[in-house]
């Protein structure tokens, strides 16, 4: 069938090629039925024409309770249901939501009461976060062949050093920083022609000693290095928290420093009693100062003194960093440097430093600050 025209009229019921008339009343039915269509674009289930913008005119959005979209009820219960209209709260001076979220006073505190508890309100075990009981314990059978290498531990290392000064040749007794948990040490000499012995240390003293013996070794200081497991930095003498720890053996009246030793650890860290706490005061008395010798008729009392330098003002990490660890490295330990390091300053009481009498120590042991 060949229509003259595409507009859907009916006038053109009984035109055409094939004279259609015989189709009349159903063809206006037909027509009737798409008339009505168009004429309900917009309503609901309907099509709707675009404006000349490209877009839905607005009148032909029926918007509203019962008008198809209902902004109001887009989650399934209306608004005018709830108990109260639905507030943005406004963020703090922080940025953050206020404590009162609720709009009741009570209901926040209430909130803040059960977010502090700490006694586990709503009975959370171990196994639900995937945590180990509390009893539970590693035993030796637990940790496997080679699970422990040098990656996984934590070690540090701490130098000794005597110079026997005019003499051409001498001996010091020295406390070692790793005590029962160091290394065999390294030795070394600077300064002048030397022979460096270690031997081991005095088997009655309650410390991991050794002793440097050096012969022809006149302007020579001699070094014993070592290498220890560490576990209990920082430390504190009394209240104050000491970081790196510089001792010095040296003569009263000619200021010349016999022996040294430094470390991150002090000498009674892994040395003396071992159930004493590591800043326990009578484990300070144990080894006050790592030169065992102080004290007897070869550095008495009258003629040496022990000095802690206060190092607490330098950046040690950086000096190392500086010094340490490369071919080219110019010192391999601060007691190479303390003439830089340490000169030595004005003598500073332990109450100024606010470390208390603690007996057995603080009548050994002089501070100074480090320039």
């Amino acid at each position: 069938m060949t229509w003259p025209t595409a507009t859907v009229s009916k006038a053109n019921c009984d035109e055409g090629t094939d004279n259609p008339s015989t189709w009349r009343t159903d063809l206006l039915d037909l027509i009737d039925k798409l008339n009505a269509m168009i004429q309900a674009l917009g309503v609901a289930g309907g099509v709707c024409d675009l404006g000349a913008d490209g877009k839905v005119p607005l009148a032909r959005l029926k918007l509203g309770s019962g008008q198809g979209l209902d902004a109001d009820t887009v989650d399934g219960i209306h608004a005018a249901t709830t108990a109260a209209a639905n507030v943005l709260l406004a963020l703090d001076a922080s940025g953050k939501l206020p404590a009162d979220i609720t709009g009741n006073a009570a209901t926040a505190s209430d909130a803040q009461t059960h977010i502090a508890r700490a006694d586990n309100p709503h009975g959370v075990t171990y196994a639900q976060t995937g945590a180990a009981a509390s009893s539970h314990t590693h035993g030796q059978a637990d940790i496997q062949a080679g699970a422990v290498g040098q990656g996984q531990l934590k070690t540090a290392s701490g130098t000794v050093s005597y110079g026997p000064g005019s003499s051409s040749s001498g001996s010091q007794q020295l406390t070692l920083p790793g005590g029962e948990y160091g290394f065999y040490p390294r030795s070394w000499a600077t300064g002048g022609a030397w022979n460096n012995h270690i031997f081991d240390g005095n088997a009655a003293s309650p410390a991991t000693t050794v002793v440097i013996y050096a012969t022809n070794a006149l302007g020579a200081t001699c070094y014993a290095s070592q290498r220890y497991i560490q576990a209990s930095p920082p430390y504190k003498i009394g209240d104050i928290n000491w970081g790196h720890f510089l001792f010095l053996l040296r003569n009263k009246s000619t200021g010349e420093v016999i022996a040294a030793y430094e470390a991150q650890d002090p000498p009674w860290a892994y040395n003396g009693p071992m159930h004493l706490y590591k800043n326990d005061p009578e484990l300070l008395a144990a080894i006050p100062h790592p030169f065992p010798e102080y004290g007897s008729e070869k550095f008495p009392a009258t003629d040496f003194e022990v000095v802690l330098v206060d190092m607490r003002d330098m950046d040690v990490g950086l000096w190392m960093y500086d010094n340490l660890g490369h071919p080219d490295a110019p010192k391999q330990t601060i007691l190479e440097d303390l003439k830089n390091v340490a000169p030595l300053g004005a003598a500073k009481t332990h109450a100024e430093v606010g470390i208390p009498e603690i007996p057995g120590w603080t009548d050994k042991i002089k501070i100074k600050a480090r320039i």
